[in-house]
């Protein structure tokens, strides 16, 4: 599993920090926002589900849930990719863990 797709590093990494605000954290002092650039998504899909019959039993849904969430996220970005959304731009999926 690559560094830049385990879920602590994007789960938890914070706000990106082209971000011109500030997003407090969590009260037990870990960072309750993270993101992952959508160009990534599928990757991390893939990684996670090339493990999931490999994890503990009770982490499998969680995984699952995951897994269709990046699935969910990369399929809606690809369809946007070439057209003229110049006043959207949905690059990076934000997770809360609050």
């Amino acid at each position: 599993m690559p560094e830049e797709l385990c879920t602590f590093g994007f789960l938890f990494a914070g706000p990106p920090t082209e971000i011109p605000f500030h997003i407090s954290g969590s009260l037990e002092g870990y960072p309750a926002v993270g993101h992952l650039a959508l160009s990534r998504a599928k990757a991390g899909a893939d990684a996670y589900r090339a493990v999931i019959d490999k994890i503990d039993q009770d982490f499998v849904d969680d995984l699952t849930t995951l897994v269709e969430k990046l699935e969910f996220e990369h399929e809606d970005w690809a369809s946007r990719q070439g057209r003229d959304d110049s006043w959207y731009v949905p690059d990076t999926p934000f997770f809360s863990t609050d």
